[in-house]
């Protein structure tokens, strides 16, 4: 598969995604998670923050790859996305306070 035919999969699947998960195989859904920032990067050009929710549901957006999607909405210049990413961010992965007490 060429990266165009990729491109086109990872649009179909997350528009299915956003509308309504379940329609989608297991199979797609394995698809979707494994290819999870090629898929992010579709639905926050797209300013799909509907199909971020549901990752976010589904438990695909994590303390470890959130900063770097949050990173991709900041250079895309995608402000609604961004705002999300960012909300979720901070409800559910608060900054932990360093203690340099002895």
């Amino acid at each position: 598969m060429n990266c165009y035919e990729e491109e086109r999969k990872l649009k179909e699947l997350t528009e299915s995604f956003t509308e309504n998960p379940r329609c989608l195989s297991e199979e797609e859904m394995e698809y979707l998670h494994f290819r999870l920032r090629p898929a992010v990067m579709v639905m926050i050009r797209q300013e799909n923050v509907r199909g971020l929710e549901r990752c976010s549901e589904m438990g695909w957006i994590t303390a470890e790859n959130i900063k770097d999607f949050v990173d991709i909405a900041n250079r895309g210049q995608k402000p609604e996305t961004l705002n999300y990413l960012l909300d979720y961010q901070y409800h559910h992965f608060p900054r932990v306070e360093k203690s340099f007490d002895l």
